[in-house]
């Protein structure tokens, strides 16, 4: 349909106009009537026309539209084939970081002779997690050379598409500058990480090696008060811990906001004295329960420093050094200042090591793995009742790792819950081995609180008892004494499902924690494990017995089992007998042993 549109303007002979401006005036006014003119005929349409249509309706090439979208954004668009390896970068990318082209085969190779070796082993974890399906996410931050050879922090997001037979077949994502973003910490009003190298920066370009000190510090057990509220309750945390920081900051030292829930802090001249001071002081607030909006947290603060030039040459060797103590500090039992030493690089270094072997085995089946099983005895008739179920592992590369070295790398690395699901299932087959020789005996299994976190476990031990993969009348869950008293109003709800799906609960390590009597309060537990400590010393402790006799009294009354651990000699078992405990654990009646070898202990121990 032929149509037009027109623009009208009157002129007076009085007005001075030039030529010019009344066609440009005329120009815009009759823009403005066929805009309206398309807006009224686009309303007539949606009156008349059946405006549904299929996806297949729309279509368009799809190389305008990647080069669209590559030249709308800031971020760099990219694309993996991952049945092929082929991936596709914009070409801005390809200049900056002097790629071989915009279409790559096994790129993570070509990212990881640029990307600083500090970040390397992320940033192959991240590939790995995608490429198997593990992860349908795919994030990761990295340091890169571009084409002048200077580090650029880069930011990678993407999402894995799958088949149809559920494999993964499609990356596709955006990689962030993160060196072109703002110096500013938005939550906290801080210097973020940026700011706080091109400080460090100013202390090393002068070549005087002036010494300082760089201190980063990490909340301990944050990712529990996000749960425990939310985010924003999280945030306002943070806003209040940086406030606290500054406060106490001596004279001349600037404090940074990193990722997440650490800071860092240089103190110019490096004084070991001035850094302690101040750590104590921010230590003594986060040592006790603090208070925000009437809502209650505990969250204690570990530091980790390292010195120029003594423990590095650059910013990044420094950062590195002082990320290794405060992992130390962590590992330690948290809430403490670790100066860095070459044994914690080296025992660092030694648990990366471990974390890709754990991994590897547990990726290949659980290879190495297997389950050893310590007596439980009861007390008046000295048979065994039940086992406690202890994992061992074997590596080809180390030998024998001991429980001791490799659970907290488990658990720091997730590790523990596909572990862990191993485990309950291992242990239901190992009992019904043992019906035969045995049918009333239980199997106790210690349960990490890494396990009770994921949102997940309660819906998995579920299905597995539906498919009869665990029995729980037949399994009893131990959790540690100073993991509940720290979580009890959060666990209160999960520890009742498992009670209600047929396990018994035992409480680990009794006696250690700092509020054991309001433990045993709070929690209706089947089984009380007094910890070894108390076993030690029993010949000559008169408190060490008052305890044990207290509590089994106690726990008598309130209809929970009380188990003693640690019981190591018949001089101790003469004291023990006395107290009305109701079952041994320990060396004197028999070491942690193999499947087989706890199944001829068992028969022995009957027919004797």
């Amino acid at each position: 349909e032929l149509g037009f549109c027109y623009g009208l303007l009157e002129v007076r002979g009085d007005e001075n106009y030039l030529l010019r401006d009344i066609f440009r005036t005329l120009d815009e006014r009759m823009y403005v009537r066929k805009r309206q003119h398309h807006i009224y005929l686009a309303e007539e349409r949606l009156k008349k026309e059946d405006q549904k249509f299929n996806i297949e309706d729309f279509r368009f090439d799809k190389e305008q539209m990647y080069d669209a979208l590559a030249k709308s954004m800031n971020e760099h668009i990219f694309i993996c084939d991952i049945k092929t390896g082929l991936y596709r970068y914009p070409k801005a990318l390809v200049e900056e970081f002097n790629l071989p082209g915009e279409v790559i085969r096994d790129a993570g190779a070509v990212w990881e002779s640029i990307i600083h070796e500090s970040d390397r082993n992320g940033y192959q974890e991240a590939n790995e997690k995608a490429f198997s399906g593990e992860s349908s996410t795919y994030h990761v931050e990295y340091r890169a050379s571009n084409k002048d050879g200077d580090w650029v922090w880069l930011r990678c997001r993407g999402h894995i598409e799958k088949d149809k037979e559920g494999n993964p077949a499609l990356l596709a994502g955006i990689i962030t500058h993160l060196g072109k973003e703002s110096s500013m910490d938005l939550l906290t009003g801080l210097g973020n990480k940026f700011e706080c190298e091109d400080q460090a920066q100013e202390y090393l370009k002068d070549g005087k090696d002036t010494p300082f000190g760089f201190v980063l510090l990490g909340l301990d057990g944050f990712k529990k008060i996000n749960n425990l509220y939310d985010r924003t309750f999280g945030d306002r945390v943070i806003q209040a811990v940086a406030q606290n920081i500054l406060a106490m900051l001596p004279p001349k030292a600037s404090v940074f906001r990193f990722d997440g829930d650490e800071f860092a802090v240089i103190f110019p001249g490096g004084i070991k004295e001035e850094i302690e001071s101040f750590y104590q002081k921010i230590q003594e607030i986060y040592s006790k329960q603090q208070s925000h909006n009437n809502k209650k947290f505990y969250s204690s603060i570990s530091g980790g420093c390292a010195f120029y030039p003594k423990d590095g040459k650059c910013f990044q060797e420094l950062m590195k050094n002082a990320e290794f103590s405060l992992t130390c500090a962590k590992r330690k039992g948290r809430n403490r200042l670790i100066f860095f030493t070459h044994e914690i690089m080296q025992n660092e270094e030694k648990a990366l090591r471990l974390t890709r072997l754990l991994r590897e085995s547990i990726d290949n089946q659980f290879e190495g793995f297997q389950l050893h099983y310590q007596p439980l005895i009861q007390a008046g008739t000295k048979k065994v009742c039940g086992a406690e179920a202890l994992i061992r592992w074997k590596c080809e590369e180390l030998g024998m790792v001991s429980p001791a070295e490799m659970i907290p790398i488990l658990e720091e690395n997730l590790l523990i819950i596909p572990l862990g699901k191993w485990i309950l299932r291992q242990a239901s087959l190992t009992k019904e081995k043992w019906r035969k020789v045995n049918p009333d005996l239980y199997i106790s299994v210690n349960l990490s609180y890494i396990q009770l976190e994921d949102p997940s476990f309660l819906d998995y031990i579920e299905k597995e008892i539906e498919n009869q993969y665990i029995d729980p009348s037949y399994l009893v869950l131990e959790l540690t004494e100073s993991y509940l008293a720290s979580n009890f109003e959060r666990m209160q709800k999960r520890l009742d499902c498992l009670r209600k799906m047929g396990f018994r609960l035992a409480m680990d390590d009794f006696g250690t924690g700092y509020s054991s009597l309001s433990i045993l309060k709070k929690f209706q537990m089947d089984i009380v494990k007094i910890d070894r400590t108390f076993t030690q010393d029993i010949l000559e402790s008169c408190f060490d017995k008052n305890f044990i006799r207290f509590t089994a009294e106690l726990c008598h009354n309130v209809n929970m089992r009380v188990c003693l651990e640690g019981v190591e000699t018949e001089e101790q078992m003469e004291v023990m007998e006395k107290m009305g405990l109701d079952l041994y654990q320990g060396f004197f009646f028999g070491r942690p042993s193999e499947e087989k070898e706890f199944e001829k202990y068992i028969v022995k121990r009957e027919d004797d």
